[in-house]
C-alpha cells in the first residue's frame, strides 16, 4: 500500500525514518520533523508516534497491527 508522501511514504515509515535519523527525540521533535516530510494531518501523525512506543501498553490493543519488534520509540 502506497502512502500519500513522497514517492508513496506512509505516515508510519515516515515516523520510523526520523526516529532513527534522531535516536533520542521527544514526541514534539520527531512530530516536527515528519510535518517537514509531508503535511500528514496531525492527529494521524501523533497515533503513529504512540503506535511506535514501547511501553505505553495502550498500544498493544489499540495498534495490533505493529509487532513489538518493530516499535521503536521509549516513553520515558
Amino acid at each position: 500500500m502506497r502512502g500519500k508522501g513522497p514517492g508513496g511514504m506512509r505516515t508510519r515509515d515516515a515516523v520510523h525514518q526520523i526516529i532513527s535519523k534522531l535516536q533520542r527525540a521527544t514526541g514534539n521533535e520527531i512530530f516536527d520533523e515528519v510535518k517537514k516530510i509531508y503535511t500528514w494531518g496531525d492527529h494521524n501523525i501523533l497515533r503513529h508516534i504512540m503506535a511506535q512506543t514501547i511501553n505505553l501498553q495502550p498500544g498493544y490493543y489499540e495498534w495490533v497491527f505493529i509487532k513489538q519488534r518493530k516499535k521503536m520509540s521509549f516513553l520515558m
